[in-house]
């Protein structure tokens, strides 16, 4: 469910992990067939498009309609610069609950490095997830 734009970015909601690879699976080759299209039309580098997918786990309450408020939309927004340049980035407690799909080998996962998140006091890895 898409719920509002930040920036050059957009906040979805999604109800589970499946959901999230499928979408993230169209937008990978939404980019990819735009910047194929890029190169064949001699188009800059400028004009070619990435995605960068934050993944983080927590409980979203709407007031006024569709306006999130929640600990968890704030953290993944203060979060997002230290994911850098990933596919798909997640917190540690996504990773948690994923962990059977990472265990099977259907994804894989590289610890970036470990942050404080907003309200927290514990330092906890964040991963970037091959899909």
């Amino acid at each position: 469910r898409f719920v509002k734009p930040n920036g050059d970015g957009a906040l979805l909601i999604f109800t589970n992990f499946e959901d999230i690879l499928q979408w993230a699976r169209k937008v990978d080759k939404l980019c990819d067939d735009y910047n194929q299209d890029c190169i064949i039309n001699k188009r800059p580098d400028i004009y070619q498009m990435f995605s960068k997918k934050i993944i983080h786990l927590g409980e979203v309450q709407f007031a006024e309609g569709y306006d999130p408020i929640a600990l968890a939309v704030n953290q993944t927004f203060k979060i997002e610069k230290d994911f850098g340049m990933v596919s798909m980035g997640i917190t540690d407690s996504v990773k948690n609950v994923i962990i059977p799909r990472l265990n099977s080998g259907e994804l894989s996962h590289t610890e970036i490095k470990k942050i404080i998140l907003q309200g927290e006091t514990e330092l906890r890895p964040i991963w970037d997830i091959g899909y």
